[in-house]
């Protein structure tokens, strides 16, 4: 086992990891889209009720209270939408129409009422933003598929006996 630790270290430190360029890293990043895609977003309006929310969110004509983080959150994904606010907000806006208000909504700071503004989908960027995310990943798989096809070749060469 520790010869093999030892042949694969130095396979990996013999592979070269220049960079390829962005034509090569383009085409990495188009082929494997599921690593790098943004997660979609939402654009939302709230009605934030600090006290009795239960009762004031049934009121159209309150327009709630102040909120810390405003009343118009843009671009948000799901995640931030959670540590932002908590509790089932998020959810609810994924099953409203757009442009329609929410029934009370607990959040973790009090209730909410939510209109959906739009909805972005999740996007693959361009290179520019990921470039050094792209990079590491292509030179660990180059590096990797080098390791396995040097050990490939190493074993058809030697008569490998394993305990």
């Amino acid at each position: 086992r520790r010869l093999a630790q030892k042949m694969a270290f130095i396979l990996e430190d013999q592979t070269s990891s220049d960079d390829p360029g962005d034509e090569v890293l383009t085409t990495w990043l188009q082929t494997h889209p599921e690593r790098y895609r943004q997660a979609p977003t939402l654009d939302l309006e709230l009605r934030y009720y600090a006290t009795d929310g239960d009762r004031r969110a049934t009121d159209d004509a309150d327009l709630g209270d102040a909120f810390p983080h405003g009343q118009k959150l843009l671009a948000r994904t799901h995640a931030q939408l959670d540590a932002q606010l908590g509790g089932e907000v998020s959810e609810v806006a994924d099953g409203l129409e757009l442009g329609a208000w929410s029934g009370a909504v607990q959040g973790a700071l009090g209730v909410h009422r939510v209109r959906v503004l739009g909805r972005h989908p999740g996007t693959l960027p361009d290179l520019a933003p990921v470039r050094t995310q792209v990079l590491a990943d292509w030179q660990h798989d180059v590096r990797t598929r080098s390791v396995q096809t040097a050990s490939e070749t190493l074993r058809l060469r030697y008569n490998v006996v394993t305990e």
